[in-house]
């Protein structure tokens, strides 16, 4: 899908009476076509690149990735990992009500690319509850940028598309699989590590992706910075 800003519209500031509920609605009509014209070229520049990842397993990559980083994320012994809804269970509850457990463990995914289209972007929420209700709950961003970057956004969508939109489905999979190594380290911080972690003022900063924070940490793909805002950004770059 898409979505747009078209900004803001001033109105009548001293109120007006009939007058200035003519003027809101008439801006109000005016924003709608404004909208309408937006969302339509939003389409046709983000459309061929929709349709080239549109046949990607995504369910399948979050999967693999989830249960890759939980295998290795310590005091979680999983009885069972699935999508929902899915052939095992409609929901989560479901899910969990054939698997007893004190504990439930949620992560839900969502894929986007960045209003400059220079990333794509994975976006986990990960959240655990327990009978008495939410227990944690944090978010994990981990994005692909291109390493050549261009204001012009078209320029950017075509760097993703080239060869049959390789950059575009490398950096999928990449951004899933980045999770298997970063969703330990964050779901494994304890609050003494999370503080420490999070706090700037002991934490070396960083600045990346044009985010900037305090260092969670650093590998070979690049490094995963906390923006009190977002959450933790795992920063790594495309193969264009």
């Amino acid at each position: 899908g898409t979505s747009v800003d078209i900004g803001r519209v001033a109105v009548d500031g001293n109120g007006g009476g009939l007058i200035g509920l003519l003027v809101i609605s008439a801006m109000d009509d005016k924003r709608d076509v404004m909208t309408a014209h937006a969302i339509g070229d939003a389409l046709t520049i983000v459309g061929p690149l929709a349709d080239a990842l549109r046949p990607i397993d995504i369910a399948d990559l979050a999967l693999q990735a989830t249960r890759k980083a939980i295998a290795r994320t310590a005091g979680f012994d999983s009885s069972a990992i699935a999508i929902v809804p899915g052939p095992d269970a409609s929901t989560a509850a479901a899910l969990a009500a054939r698997h007893h457990s004190a504990q439930a463990g949620i992560v839900t995914y969502r894929y986007q690319m960045s209003p400059d289209f220079t990333q794509l972007q994975v976006i986990a929420e990960i959240s655990v509850v327990g009978f008495s209700g939410p227990l944690y709950a944090q978010r994990v961003v981990s994005l692909v940028e291109l390493r050549q970057r261009s204001y012009a956004h078209q320029e950017n969508i075509d760097r993703w598309l080239r060869d049959d939109a390789r950059v575009a489905k490398q950096a999928l999979a990449a951004a899933f699989a980045r999770f298997e190594q970063v969703i330990p380290t964050v779901v494994g911080l304890d609050p003494a590590g999370y503080s420490a972690k999070t706090d700037s003022r002991r934490a070396a900063p960083a600045f990346a992706a044009g985010f900037y924070g305090p260092t969670l940490m650093r590998d070979d793909l690049g490094v995963v910075i906390w923006s009190k805002r977002i959450g933790f950004i795992a920063v790594q770059p495309a193969s264009d």
